[in-house]
């Protein structure tokens, strides 16, 4: 009787070793790293004349497969873009706007590689134009 107690204990035992209640975790898939861009000029909340001639200048990074483009956005539209002569990382490139439009303005910015993925949009400088007053002081 002993020994058919042993027995069967046993065999629960082997039962509950051998069914495991944690499911295996699935080995998340790499993600590549998406492009990085931002802005090196003009600083964030800098302050300019409406009609201005500014210089935008902008760096693209992408260690996976290089940036074959970038787009730059006034307020979320389209304004221009900067195509390598080959793929490459990092790209800078400079692009001029005319601010236009008193009030405040956001710059931003967005990269792509070749297979295109992009980066996020990268908001990369608020811009306060101001008016011109014709005897060259603010008020």
């Amino acid at each position: 009787m002993i020994l058919k107690r042993l027995i069967t204990l046993a065999a629960m035992l082997l039962l509950i070793t051998g069914c495991s209640l944690n499911t295996p975790v699935p080995t998340p898939m790499p993600t590549p790293d998406l492009p990085q861009v931002r802005f090196l000029f003009p600083e964030n909340n800098a302050q300019v004349y409406d009609g201005a001639e500014i210089l935008v200048d902008i760096l693209a990074e992408d260690a996976t497969a290089g940036i074959v483009k970038i787009d730059f956005l006034v307020d979320g539209v389209k304004i221009n873009e900067g195509i390598p002569a080959a793929v490459t990382s990092p790209f800078r490139v400079q692009m001029n706007w005319i601010a236009n439009g008193i009030g405040g303005h956001t710059l931003s910015v967005i990269s792509y590689r070749a297979d295109g993925t992009t980066s996020l949009e990268v908001p990369g400088s608020n811009l306060i134009l101001a008016e011109v007053v014709p005897n060259g002081r603010d008020e």
